[in-house]
């Protein structure tokens, strides 16, 4: 409103408010009313404006809490609502410059607003962002709030009780209103966006009530149009304003609260991942802060070595999330720039050297080089009976090898036990090795009795830790077989992939650290499935044969030199036998003495097929 604009409305002004103001009062003096709260009261709604004209009569003299409570009534934005920006490419734009990768997270939020859209509907529904510390889910919803262009308040649950959510009656000495109301009075309008931050920290004292009862309430959209602060006693509309949640774990989130938020995860950023955030947005956000942009290079292998160094915390622990990144890149700055200034140089070339002279060797080395003495392996170029390398990841930051080993106990029942603190999944697996070897005895030319009357051990070494995961089924055919064959395996050998009943070899998890520790360990071969190809850094196979199989059966050829093949269904031995085509086919000795399905035609120096000879 301009002052030339005001003569035209004094006269009205003054009929309005019955000579509490006059139309002689100078524009100055009717601008310094205007902005007084007085109008402000006009615009209360009916019972608040009822309610607060009683509380005005009473004596507040002195009484600093119902100052604080018709302050706070005058100031709520009672009917302001702003205005979401609903442009769906706008806010997917914003959202991808903001943020590198998060797609399905970014998905599902769009999707979600694309159908609220369609429902007349402006706001997100109750939704909860979960993951691991330092993932970017502040940041995220921070950004989500800037695309929409609404404001946004943050309440962080860690201990909360909900006196801090709702308020404290009026009748204590210390009494105030809670998040709820202050959020409202910082945004200026009803409708901002709340966001409840770790939410899986709530307050386990209930002695005052349920802080998971009271956001119930708030997440119930047939109450949070009258929801009431306990230190204002009014009813309040909330019911156009977004709640949102953040976690670490949903698995500490009370199951009733989960139940009524839409869970989406923020998933941990790949080392890739990490290093392209670094290189294009941290490090030239932070270069510009310290005005060092014309003054320093820093390779691509400097960047590499740090996020990789910050997979670990101080204490060992798989580390999550870019904060920590942010934080080490930063240091990294102040160095250089200490380094400019006393050197008096005016261009700086911060390379991994660099970096491991100025700021360390990283934890996550050190931590790898316990490790690796911890499972040291010295090969001893020997064949080994029964024993075979088998490959773990530990802690998901480094690889370890580990053995192997099965023994024969006579006089048995079939049975096969398990030592060396092997869990669940890798019991499941040796069975399932077991399983594939008696299916198919007659093909490895065992004896039935062999397995019909002698128990199975299966011994994990290192005894001492547990062992988890299916990664290690290949080596238990191959230690079972051995054993049963007496074929011996060279101690220079490693293997790891999961087994199907049916002879196939599926992928495995952490081949890169696998792939590590065989060439740390002095390893010459490593067996993985061929499904795994994928996932071998290209660099690895000029230090280490990785040979890549498909199933069970090429992979016995592979292992055990000349390894005897027996038909499937008499039991006799297989001779090979290669045309003048190149053609390779396994026959009987006798053809007459099995007549059905007795040749086998061979790809891979192994009976990979059996065909009816016509």
């Amino acid at each position: 409103m301009t002052v030339s604009n005001l003569a035209s409305i004094k006269k009205v002004m003054a009929e309005l408010l019955a000579g509490k103001i006059t139309s002689d009062k100078s524009d100055e003096e009717l601008l310094s009313w205007l902005s007084d709260s007085k109008v402000e009261k006009a615009q209360l709604p009916v019972k608040i404006q009822t309610y607060l004209d009683e509380l005005q009569e009473m004596d507040s003299d002195g009484n600093e809490r119902l100052k604080l409570k018709i302050k706070t009534l005058k100031n709520l934005p009672y009917g302001v609502i702003a205005k979401y920006n609903q442009n769906i490419l706008e806010i997917e734009e914003a959202l991808n410059k903001s943020h590198y990768g998060m797609d399905s997270a970014k998905s599902v939020i769009l999707e979600t607003l694309q159908a609220a859209k369609y429902r007349g509907e402006v706001k997100l529904p109750f939704m909860c962002l979960y993951g691991a510390p330092g993932v970017g889910k502040t940041t995220f919803l921070k950004a989500i709030a800037s695309a929409l262009t609404v404001p946004i308040y943050f309440i962080n649950m860690t201990g909360k009780s909900p006196s801090n959510i709702i308020g404290t009656d009026f009748v204590y000495k210390n009494a105030d209103v809670g998040y709820i109301v202050r959020g409202l009075l910082e945004s200026k309008c009803m409708n901002p966006i709340f966001v409840f931050d770790e939410v899986d920290k709530l307050a386990s004292d209930d002695r005052y009530g349920s802080t998971s009862d009271t956001l119930l309430g708030i997440c119930d959209s047939s109450q949070n149009n009258v929801f009431r602060d306990l230190f204002l006693d009014v009813e309040l509309d909330i019911s156009q304003a977004t709640f949102l949640f953040t976690a670490n774990s949903i698995q500490k989130i009370p199951e009733a609260l989960r139940s009524r938020l839409t869970m989406v995860e923020i998933k941990d950023y790949s080392l890739f991942e990490k290093f392209t955030i670094s290189k294009r947005h941290i490090l030239p956000n932070k270069i510009k802060e310290f005005h060092l942009s014309e003054m320093l290079e820093i390779s691509d292998e400097a960047i590499n070595y740090l996020v990789e160094s910050l997979q670990i915390n101080e204490v060992g622990e798989k580390e999550g999330g870019i904060r920590e990144v942010a934080k080490a890149l930063e240091r990294m700055l102040i160095k250089a720039a200490a380094e400019l200034e006393r050197n008096h140089l005016n261009h700086l070339l911060i390379t991994k050297e660099w970096v491991i002279d100025r700021l360390g060797v990283s934890k996550l080395e050190e931590f790898r080089k316990q490790i690796n003495d911890s499972f040291k392996v010295k090969p001893l170029k020997v064949g080994r009976i029964g024993t075979v390398h088998s490959l773990g990841v530990f802690s998901e930051i480094a690889g370890k090898v580990g053995d192997i080993t099965c023994r024969i106990i006579p006089n048995g029942s079939g049975a096969i036990e398990f030592t060396g603190q092997m869990l669940d999944e890798p019991q499941d697996a040796a069975k399932t090795a077991y399983n594939f070897i008696r299916a198919n005895y007659r093909c490895f030319g065992i004896e039935p009795h062999l397995l019909s009357c002698s128990d199975f051990v299966i011994h994990s070494h290192n005894a001492a830790i547990k062992k988890d995961g299916a990664s290690a089924g290949v080596v238990y055919v191959i230690a079972m077989l051995s054993e049963i064959l007496r074929r011996p395996v060279s101690d220079e050998v490693a293997m790891s992939g999961a087994v199907e009943l049916d002879g196939s070899i599926t992928p495995i998890g952490g081949v890169n650290f696998k792939v590590e520790a065989c060439i740390q360990n002095e390893l010459k071969k490593i067996y993985l499935s061929k499904q795994n190809q994928k996932d071998v850094p290209q660099e690895y196979f000029k230090s280490i044969d990785i040979t890549l199989v498909d199933n069970l059966f090429e992979l016995i050829s592979l292992v055990f030199d000349n390894f005897d093949w027996h038909c499937s269904l008499c039991g006799e031995k297989l001779f090979k036998h290669q045309s003048k085509t190149a053609n390779i086919s396994w026959l009987h000795p006798n053809q007459s003495k099995c007549t059905y399905k007795h040749h086998y035609q061979d790809a891979n120096g192994y009976p990979q097929e059996i065909n009816e000879i016509k």
